[in-house]
């Protein structure tokens, strides 16, 4: 929620600055990073002393303004990264080796220095999780695999012209969505500094126009998801159903605010009832049902589309931990179908949590139409 306020702010500040010329298309980042676990949940039993040691490297593409997204964000960068990380109390949280997808939006730019906001969103191994007899102390990640999210807020110093040196503070999330417990999740805090380089120094001019307006503004979607949740350790998986309606309105061609109304299915609520002789069977099948109001901001990057929102739940089953949720997600948009391209398909996968505990990753298909 804190890069949604920064983005908002951001497109203000983009109105009025700029420079003329990109250093060059493509560089090369390093960087080092020292970081402290976050205690957020008083459930976590580790000891989370002492400091991370964060290494990674990048490659990005600097975006000149070719497509009319990309004037419109400010020539933002976008890329990948390798990022390791050497947790603290290494004999229970181990090692973590992930990779992210990136892109960085400018908040300020000048001749000297860059102000930034990075977004990163990928996959990390980890190799150390929770076992109940190996290692019962890693209550925080319960499986291998988990995803990760990562915010940046920095600026990029320019002493040479193909030469940066970067400094920022970070937050990094890594959980495995509730698809294995314990899930309370690793969140780390600190800072980075790293020398950006351009292999290629050849300035390139930055392409200038005028920004359309979005042609048809008004947008309804529809969106089946299907998602795997846990509800204790070594326990079951259960399967959970959405479905979807929303209404949204382009504020720009690469920003929408969304509002709308999900209704979930959750396995899990009718087995736990079933198993605790909680009503009859209709009743379990009824409570299994959640609905929920929801509004967010999508900001739209070509074909891509970030997601975020905050819901509230219109009936809210005891077993719940919380009223509110979030969630935050990608989508991918396809071509756009019907006669007049009024229908638009799309995939995406999102994070939904309670409080700072995730509950599932929801995987959907759904279209759009104008």
């Amino acid at each position: 929620m804190i890069a949604i306020c920064i983005l908002i702010i951001s497109k203000y500040l983009f109105a009025s600055h700029g420079l003329e010329n990109a250093p060059g298309k493509i560089g090369i980042s390093v960087d080092y990073n020292i970081g402290k676990h976050l205690h957020h949940s008083p459930k976590i039993v580790a000891d989370l002393s002492g400091i991370t040691h964060a290494y990674e490297i990048s490659c990005f593409k600097q975006t000149t303004g070719e497509k009319d997204w990309m004037r419109k964000l400010r020539y933002p960068e976008i890329g990948g990264a390798l990022h390791i990380t050497q947790n603290v109390n290494p004999r229970v949280f181990g090692t973590t080796v992930g990779f992210m997808g990136t892109v960085k939006f400018f908040l300020l730019r000048s001749r000297y220095a860059d102000m930034f906001v990075r977004l990163g969103a990928g996959g990390a191994i980890h190799s150390k999780h929770y076992h109940v007899n190996k290692n019962a102390e890693n209550n925080v990640i319960g499986s291998a695999l988990n995803a990760m999210f990562q915010l940046r807020i920095g600026a990029d110093f320019k002493p040479l012209p193909w030469l940066q040196v970067a400094v920022s503070g970070v937050l990094t999330h890594q959980s495995n969505g509730g698809i294995q417990l314990p899930n309370l999740g690793i969140n780390v805090a600190g800072a980075t500094i790293g020398i950006r380089y351009f292999p290629i120094h050849n300035t390139i001019p930055y392409v200038k126009g005028k920004v359309p307006k979005p042609f048809r503004p008004n947008e309804f979607m529809f969106r089946f998801g299907f998602g795997v949740t846990d509800q204790w350790r070594n326990g079951p998986k259960y399967p959970m159903y959405f479905a979807t309606f929303a209404y949204a309105r382009y504020t720009s061609i690469i920003n929408k605010v969304v509002a709308g109304f999900t209704l979930e299915y959750n396995y899990a609520i009718r087995d736990m009832m079933a198993q605790g002789e909680i009503g009859n069977r209709k009743e379990q099948r009824a409570h299994a049902f959640t609905p929920s109001f929801f509004i967010g901001d999508e900001i739209i990057i070509n074909r891509v589309g970030m997601l975020y929102a905050l819901g509230v739940y219109v009936y809210h089953p005891s077993f719940r931990s919380s009223w509110i949720y979030a969630k935050a997600g990608v989508n991918y948009y396809f071509v756009d179908l019907g006669k007049n391209g009024t229908i638009k398909p799309y995939i995406g996968a999102h994070l939904k949590a309670h409080k700072f505990i995730a509950q599932t990753i929801e995987f959907g298909t759904g279209f759009l139409f104008r």
